[in-house]
């Protein structure tokens, strides 16, 4: 009973520091909450064990936005990205052909790619509206390639039809070989295009401005110049043949329109680029004139094919990620491996590259606070920025994330409830990038404090509360660390086929998803000072 009542005085101090609302990492110490029976406040500072495991090709076609173009970072190399998406009819059996006497046929108008971008208003002057486009990186051009993709998506999983079908990074040669050989339909192409952060504005045929759209991939694939020869005949035998069977249902236009593989390579001496895109919105748009009883003029009627699931049905979108890392950093991330002893870096980098293994506690300091029945008040989790690797500045990632590498549940301290998403989400558990130069992207990262409070609070108190079996208490499970692009993204990411250095079978969606990779001090570093360490405040009963 002893133990219960002590257990329930460290969940009580969980609770307390679960309904604290700072909006970042305090200062070290600074937000002790609890119970200090003593009025004696401990310190104890923990070597933790360190060492990276590269991560085989990650599942993609579960993420919350796609990436299209190349980035090059200063210690990893460069990573291009492509994206293939299926399609689904706005709805199904659609028939244009009027209700004049004549029967007067249907007439294909205009039919656009349109993909937004992820952008925010930043200034309004009357009905215009200026933007800033987020999560674009580089400022080089790209040369642009749509094809219609001609490999089936199945939507279920061959090895088991009950469970959704799983797409990796590494598949885009299925895509390539073929999409992309002697029967290629390349539906646009232009050489020299640029993210822009201009809005969209649509005008008649009159030149005024009949719609505004935020700033988007928008491609005209009627298009004589960059679009399919007889482009026209092309899409209007496609979507205006009556009562045509590949629409009557999303499994049978699925395999009949195939989708879209898009490719977006730097342009001839330009910089790269790399884009993340909102397929929430992301749909092929069709205007068609059609003739209606009564009626002197044409009405237009839109038809979309959508490339986001919708009533009519699910979608797959995958992207592919085609990395070339300097042969020196493979070597170096596969010699940090050292579950013995640590080593002396560790390697971060998103998608199909590299994480963190983190060992806590010797079983000797664990077992200390445990019998000392310590009631943690802070705790935090410091990694020191390898500046004599990392190229200082904007490469690096604002957020790495932790969770438990053996569930890959996220831990105890992570607020799940927290509304503020993207960069500046659970600042209170996962700090971010502490730079030189506070609030200066440009200038050297020096450090990452991640705070572990509750996770800590609740090792202890299950190992206090007799009353828990051994296999449902938390325990010191190794911990895994990774960049995140967005700690908001609660998802996971299958990992294919990786049994070796260490057996891995996911990892988070925010990891996988994530482009930007970083050098980390570890536990074998060089200089002592900026090896990881873990530092506790705690208290303890009378």
């Amino acid at each position: 009973m002893k133990n219960l009542k002590w257990s329930i005085l460290i969940l009580c101090s969980i609770t307390a520091v679960l309904w604290s609302c700072d909006d970042d990492i305090d200062n070290l110490g600074d937000n002790i909450v609890g119970v200090d029976p003593n009025e004696t406040i401990r310190t104890r500072e923990v070597e933790v064990k360190t060492f990276s495991t590269p991560v085989n090709p990650v599942q993609t076609n579960n993420f919350d936005s796609y990436l299209l173009g190349q980035y090059n970072d200063p210690v990893y190399g460069s990573s291009s990205y492509s994206i293939v998406s299926q399609a689904v009819p706005s709805f199904l059996n659609p028939d244009f052909t009027g209700t004049d006497e004549d029967q007067t046929p249907p007439v294909l108008r205009s039919v656009y790619l349109e993909i937004p971008y992820f952008s925010r208003v930043t200034e309004v002057n009357g009905e215009d509206r200026e933007y800033v486009l987020d999560s674009i990186y580089g400022d080089g051009n790209v040369d642009l390639k749509v094809y219609r993709n001609k490999y089936f998506l199945s939507d279920f999983n061959p090895d088991d039809i009950t469970q959704p079908a799983q797409f990796y990074s590494d598949q885009q040669r299925l895509i390539e070989s073929a999409s992309t050989g002697g029967n290629a339909e390349i539906l646009y192409q232009e050489n020299n295009f640029e993210f822009s952060d201009q809005e969209i504005r649509i005008q008649d045929e009159e030149g005024d401005i009949i719609e505004r759209k935020s700033p988007r991939i928008r491609l005209d694939l009627l298009s004589e110049q960059n679009g399919i020869a007889n482009s026209l005949d092309y899409w209007s035998d496609l979507i205006l043949t009556v009562d045509n069977p590949n629409f009557r249902s999303s499994g049978n236009f699925k395999n009949f329109f195939r989708g879209i593989f898009l490719t977006a390579e730097p342009s001839n001496g330009a910089n790269a680029a790399l884009a993340y895109l909102n397929f929430d919105e992301a749909a092929i748009i069709f205007s068609v004139d059609v003739k209606l009883a009564n009626s002197e003029e044409p009405v237009a009627s839109e038809y979309r094919f959508d490339l986001q699931s919708t009533s009519v049905g699910p979608v797959s979108t995958v992207n592919f990620i085609d990395t070339d890392t300097p042969a020196n950093i493979q070597n170096r991330i596969s010699n940090s491996f050292d579950p013995i002893n640590g080593s002396e870096n560790l390697f971060l980098k998103g998608g199909p590259g590299a994480i963190g293994l983190v060992d806590l506690f010797s079983p000797g300091d664990l077992e200390e606070l445990i019998e000392d029945r310590a009631l943690i008040n802070d705790g935090i989790l410091e990694f020191s920025v390898n500046q004599d690797i990392v190229e200082g500045g904007e490469a690096e990632p604002e957020r790495i994330i932790i969770y438990n590498f053996e569930t890959g549940n996220l831990l105890l301290d992570y607020n799940v409830s927290n509304e503020v998403n993207g960069i500046n989400n659970n600042l209170t558990h996962l700090g971010r990038l502490e730079r030189e130069s506070e609030d200066d992207l440009t200038s050297n990262g020096v450090r990452y404090r991640i705070r572990l409070t509750n996770h800590l609070n609740r090792i202890i108190s299950d190992a206090l509360n007799d009353e828990i079996p051994e296999d449902e208490k938390l325990g010191n499970d190794r911990l895994a660390i990774a960049v995140s692009q967005n700690t908001s993204i609660l998802g996971v990411s299958q990992v294919k086929d990786q049994t070796t250095p260490i057996e891995i079978e996911r990892v988070l969606e925010s990891s996988a998803i994530s482009h930007e990779g970083t050098v980390l001090h570890g536990s074998q570093s060089q200089d002592i000072d900026k090896r990881p360490k873990l530092t506790i405040y705690y208290s303890t009963p009378n």
